[in-house]
């Protein structure tokens, strides 16, 4: 097994042979757990055997001991929701407007959404001062999703990791985090894949929870940066494809048994990692070290998947609400495992559906939209994956809300919009229909 490490040059490489869950900037001077250790007694949390699970299946996510994606507190305790934020009230009354925030509500848009009895438990908590209470509450009320099944490192011939540093070019100088609420940073590496290869996990890698908001990975064909190097940047890659994404709860990705993920390969390709980072408590000097670990091999598996691009780029969006749509007509049978929608900072929801060649209709994805919490979603359930013959067709419609007196159209810059479903698929390019303003291969936007 090779392993490659972003700090190693490019010429090096070569001849070698891959939510917003942040919250506003009030916070208080104390932003540890009261267990910094990390694990918090289930039996002692101080709050209401009706109120506990709640908090442990919407908040925990990003309250945890260590808050991660750009999280000032943890929210573990009845102890936690008494501390202070910034401007002096307690986290109980942030909690509470949080809850009914309409621009950055908590939990976030994209994520699952507390029923009412559930909302209705933890408000009345909230409401009445979030008391401590003396019951005791068993264990862990409500299961963990099934986690991917987890690829040994044995089967990875190459692992490559792809860190943020601070220089501009690739070394182990840390990535110093702006006192910002929002930035968005691409990092360009070069493909060190000379051969065709599968990539099989990718991992990402958190180095500091605290200011890792999420990220995305890119591979493009050519060079579109000096490699080693990084930039502000934010929105759109049009001659690039997504490769993963991650957000604060997301386990990474694991292909299925027999199936490979595409990855480029030669010395014009090169990856880019995009960094959102969300310093909300603004601590200067907050040094970072994130980025991925990627697991290939040129043990090449049975099937070949690849991320296919649904959606449209005709947008022209008047002020208030708008959509746009676009429809897939698949020439060959396509086995789909995953979705990843991505709108810019107007879009609010996103909706894919099949409609089979019988006239049934299935819904692949159907979720709210918060470009501050982009993710990659699997589909299928326990089956793994959906399958779409010819003859079925797949809508995608975009909706937003353009809160602004312009009018918006497609681009690349996050003032503008873009209607994007990234589905990942096998066979390689069974969705590559063509379509859409932009070349590019794997497009299916007609």
């Amino acid at each position: 097994m090779i392993l490659l490490s972003a700090r190693v040059s490019a010429l090096a490489l070569a001849s070698a042979l891959l939510i917003s869950c942040g919250d506003e900037a009030d916070v208080g001077s104390d932003q540890t757990a009261a267990d910094p250790s990390g694990s918090i007694d289930k039996l002692k949390t101080g709050m209401p055997c009706a109120v506990q699970p709640v908090v442990e299946k919407y908040c925990s996510t990003c309250h945890g001991a260590k808050p991660t994606g750009g999280a000032p507190m943890s929210l573990l305790t009845s102890d936690d929701f008494q501390k202070p934020a910034a401007n002096g009230e307690p986290y109980r009354t942030r909690t509470l407007a949080k809850l009914h925030d309409a621009a950055l509500p908590m939990p976030p848009k994209a994520r699952p959404q507390p029923t009412a009895s559930e909302l209705a438990s933890l408000e009345n908590w909230l409401k009445g001062g979030a008391p401590r209470s003396a019951e005791l509450c068993m264990g862990a009320v409500v299961p963990a999703d099934p986690l991917p099944p987890t690829i040994p490192d044995s089967e990875c011939e190459m692992i490559i990791e792809l860190r943020t540093h601070g220089a501009q070019v690739v070394d182990e100088t840390p990535f110093v985090v702006p006192p910002l609420d929002d930035l968005y940073e691409c990092f360009y590496f070069p493909v060190p894949i000379l051969t065709k290869m599968h990539v099989l996990k990718i991992e990402p890698i958190v180095d500091n929870a605290a200011v890792l908001h999420h990220f995305l990975l890119y591979q493009e064909p050519t060079h579109v940066a000096e490699d080693g190097t990084h930039v502000a940047c934010g929105g759109g890659h049009p001659s690039a494809s997504l490769l993963t994404g991650w957000a604060p709860g997301g386990p990474g990705v694991s292909m299925p048994p027999d199936v490979g993920l595409q990855v480029a390969q030669g010395p014009e390709a090169q990856f880019n990692l995009e960094i959102h980072y969300n310093n909300t408590a603004r601590v200067a000097n907050s040094a970072d070290r994130s980025g991925v670990r990627i697991c290939a091999t040129s043990k090449l598996r049975k099937n070949e998947a690849v991320a296919h691009w649904l959606g449209t780029e005709l947008i022209f969006n008047s002020p208030g609400a708008n959509s746009a749509q676009s429809v897939c007509n698949p020439q060959q049978t396509a086995h789909i495992i995953s979705v990843s929608p991505h709108m810019h900072r107007t879009g609010v929801h996103m909706k894919t559906e099949i409609t089979r060649a019988s006239g049934a209709k299935e819904i692949l994805t159907d979720r709210p939209f918060d470009f501050n919490d982009q993710q990659i979603y699997p589909v299928g359930g326990a089956a793994g994956e959906v399958i779409v013959e010819p003859g079925d067709s797949l809508t995608t419609v975009c909706n937003y809300n353009n809160d602004t007196n312009s009018i918006i159209t497609f681009g690349s810059k996050t003032s503008q919009e873009m209607c994007y479903n990234f589905v990942v698929a096998w066979p390689a390019g069974a969705l590559g229909s063509g379509g859409g303003l932009l070349p590019g291969p794997n497009r299916c936007m007609r």
